[in-house]
């Protein structure tokens, strides 16, 4: 056959040839190629360490901590500065987080109270959605002048039969 060159040299530039994928061996004369791959490569790099960062900086305790301490401050029925806030646990969800913290008198250290919150992601921060005492309460355990908590309340007495 004739055309069995023809073809052979069609084959060849064919599967040389990829789509949308320049090869190597086409840019080998280009003085520059390096330094474009080079700098295609670090632009990649430097754009996924900047995605990364800026995501984790929101997926952090330090943010958690300052979301609480906003609520906190924007509550005029609280006593903060009368506590020490202590973040013991964060687990973070797609957009929200869960926080165990505890609270601390700076008067007597010995007397604390476990709050969990519920964050969500709002924007650029978190914003408490939600808290509960330790036993489960949702009450306001930073209300100025609560009561300590006391012992359960005596069973009632029998009625007097005559």
């Amino acid at each position: 056959m004739t055309f069995a060159k023809g073809s052979d040299r069609l084959a060849n530039w064919a599967g040389s040839r990829q789509v949308g994928i320049p090869s190597a061996s086409r840019w080998a004369g280009c003085p520059r190629y390096e330094e474009i791959v080079k700098a295609e490569v670090a632009s990649v790099l430097a754009l996924c360490i900047l995605l990364t960062a800026c995501s984790s900086g929101l997926r952090s305790e330090k943010a958690v901590r300052e979301a609480i301490e906003a609520h906190l401050k924007s509550r005029s029925d609280l006593a903060a500065s009368k506590m020490t806030l202590e973040i013991e646990n964060v687990k973070f969800g797609d957009n929200s987080a869960q926080a165990d913290t505890k609270f601390r008198s700076k008067d007597d250290p010995g007397l604390a109270v476990s709050v969990h919150y519920t964050l969500r992601h709002a924007g650029d921060h978190w914003e408490v959605v939600s808290s509960s005492s330790a036993n489960g309460a949702a009450s306001n355990p930073h209300a100025t002048g609560a009561a300590a908590p006391t012992s359960p309340p005596a069973a009632p007495a029998p009625a007097v039969s005559h």
